[in-house]
């Protein structure tokens, strides 16, 4: 069947409207995927924020509980004092109760003061002259002194022979931080 002029161009209007009209609803349904790929992307990227955001803010607070900690552990280590002098009482405490132990006596005690402090503590000598009953406890003497908290650190030891007992000078380093300095 053979179809006229006439129905020939009466089809054309509806055959182009069909056309139009897929072409249409081929055109929503690519929209419609690229816009579900988006969305999946929007979501993946929102997940993945929302992950760094909390593992950024584990890390912050243990950078906070890490800088608490460290700030004790630093207070054990380069103990904070209010001055000088107090510097000076603890030291004479502590060095008198090391001497004590190992049945020494001091002779003379001289503090050194440093003259370039490194950041971010001082840092102080002080020069002991004590008799003690012998070698051993010399040794006991300074390691007393540098395995306490905090350490003292020998920088110069001098032994002379006495009879039976030894004649040290001992010249021992201190870290400390000033109250005003506390980082």
């Amino acid at each position: 069947m053979m179809l006229t002029k006439l129905e020939k161009r009466n089809l054309i209007v509806p055959v182009a409207l069909a056309l139009l009209l897929l072409g249409v609803g081929a055109y929503m349904w690519h929209l419609s995927d690229q816009n579900r790929a988006l969305q999946e992307l929007i979501t993946k990227t929102s997940l993945r924020i929302n992950k760094d955001r909390a593992t950024l803010d584990s890390l912050q607070d243990f950078d906070e509980k890490e800088r608490i900690y460290l700030e004790f552990r630093l207070d054990d280590w380069i103990p904070v004092f209010r001055n000088g002098e107090e510097v000076k009482l603890f030291l004479t405490k502590k060095v008198e109760e090391a001497l004590a132990s190992v049945a020494a006596k001091e002779e003379d005690w001289q503090w050194i003061p440093s003259e370039i402090p490194p950041d971010p503590s001082h840092t102080g000598a002080f020069h002991l002259q004590a008799l003690f009953p012998s070698y051993a406890a010399l040794v006991v003497f300074i390691e007393s002194l540098e395995e306490g908290v905090p350490p003292l650190l020998p920088q110069a030891v001098d032994i002379h022979k006495a009879g039976i007992r030894l004649t040290c000078s001992v010249t021992l380093n201190f870290a400390y931080r000033l109250t005003d300095e506390r980082v």
